[in-house]
C-alpha cells in the first residue's frame, strides 16, 4: 500500500494536482496551495488544503471538512478499482457533478456530488451523507470513491467513514487516471 501511495503521490505531484500520505500519516489534499481553506459538511469537521480558486465561499462564509484518513481509508489506482468492481462486493460512488458524469462515468456507478459548481464558486452538498445512505443503505458494502482527480473523493470518503461505512477507498488520480489507463467509460 505504501509503494502504491508513493507512486500515486509522485504522479499527482508531477501534474500539480494532489497528493496524499499513506500508513499512519494523515491524507493531505494539496493543489499547489499556500493556505488552507475550510469546508463544512454534514457529519464532518476539520480542515483540508484545497485550492482557494476552487472554493469561493459565498458571502465570506467559511467551509470545513475532515480530510484526514489515517489508516481508515484505503487508496487504490484505477486498474485495481476496475478489477474489484467486477465483483458484487464493491460499489463505485462518483462524487463529481451530474454534468461531469454525463461526459463519462464508470459503469453501474452511483452519482452523488460532494460539491456543486456555480458562478459563485464551489458549494458543498450538505445532503451528501443523506443521499449516500439512500443510494447505498448497506454500510457493509465496500465503497470506491472517485472524482476527477481524487481530491473531492477523498473528502467524500472521509464523510462515508464518519457515517460508519465499513470499508471505503479513494481512487487516486480519479477519472483522469481511469481514462489514461484505457479503462471503459460509459457515456
Amino acid at each position: 500500500m505504501l509503494r502504491q501511495a508513493s507512486l500515486a503521490a509522485r504522479r499527482a505531484a508531477g501534474r500539480g494536482i494532489a497528493s496524499f500520505a499513506s500508513g499512519r500519516q494523515a491524507a493531505v489534499i494539496s493543489a499547489m496551495v499556500r493556505k488552507p481553506v475550510k469546508v463544512d459538511f454534514e457529519g464532518g469537521a476539520g480542515s483540508a488544503r484545497v485550492a482557494p480558486s476552487l472554493l469561493k465561499p459565498k458571502h465570506g462564509r467559511s467551509l470545513s471538512c475532515s480530510a484526514s484518513s489515517g489508516d481508515d481509508m484505503g487508496h487504490m489506482e484505477p486498474p485495481e478499482a476496475f478489477e474489484l468492481l467486477q465483483t458484487e462486493d464493491w460499489k463505485f460512488v462518483d462524487v463529481r457533478t451530474e454534468e461531469e458524469c454525463a461526459a463519462g462515468h464508470v459503469e453501474d456507478s452511483v452519482n452523488i456530488p460532494v460539491f456543486f459548481f456555480s458562478d459563485a464558486g464551489m458549494t458543498p452538498n450538505t445532503k451528501f451523507v443523506e443521499q449516500l445512505r439512500a443510494a447505498v443503505p448497506d454500510k457493509t458494502t465496500k465503497l470506491i470513491m472517485g472524482c476527477k482527480i481524487g481530491q473531492r473523493s477523498m473528502m467524500a470518503g472521509q464523510l462515508a467513514l464518519n457515517d460508519q461505512y465499513d470499508e471505503v477507498h479513494n481512487m487516486t488520480g480519479g477519472m483522469i487516471w481511469w481514462a489514461e489507463s484505457g479503462l471503459p467509460i460509459q457515456q
